[in-house]
């Protein structure tokens, strides 16, 4: 009896460990292979590109990413960095500069910017809309 009972809980913890991701994840936004996604919580959103394996993916600009936007020429984010949610930045990725194997994306990578810079920028490029990929205040901690 012991024994089987042992068996029985076994199984049981063995299907609930295995059915059960540790650390879940997903997608709020994508454009080609930039994705704006997150890991464990929503508020670990950040942007990153999909390399071509899928499996591997290459981070742009770090969490907390709540709107993004994109066209031919740009991609656009707007985010609360993680280390201080009152701070606000705005980021514009060249596509036809970005190269995912570099470590500084300096040369296609613009910010952080303020909101007066972005807007000078956006003016001058034309620019993406941003549209929200999920609330500002889950990236302000009051969620």
């Amino acid at each position: 009896m012991k024994v089987r009972t042992s068996i029985f809980l076994l199984t049981i913890i063995a299907a609930a460990i295995s059915g059960c991701d540790l650390l879940e994840s997903g997608t709020h936004w994508k454009s080609d292979k930039f994705e704006v996604g997150w890991t464990d919580i929503r508020s670990n959103s950040n942007l990153f590109y999909r390399m071509d394996n899928n499996a591997d993916s290459v981070s742009i600009v770090t969490a907390c990413v709540f709107a993004a936007g994109a066209n031919e020429q740009y991609i656009v984010v707007k985010q609360h960095p993680a280390s201080d949610p009152a701070t606000l930045n705005y980021y514009v990725l060249a596509k036809a500069l970005y190269d995912p194997t570099e470590r500084d994306h300096s040369e296609s990578l613009a910010g952080p910017l303020t909101e007066e810079a972005y807007r000078e920028m956006a003016t001058r490029l034309a620019l993406p809309e941003l549209e929200s990929v999920i609330s500002e205040s889950e990236c302000r901690g009051s969620a």
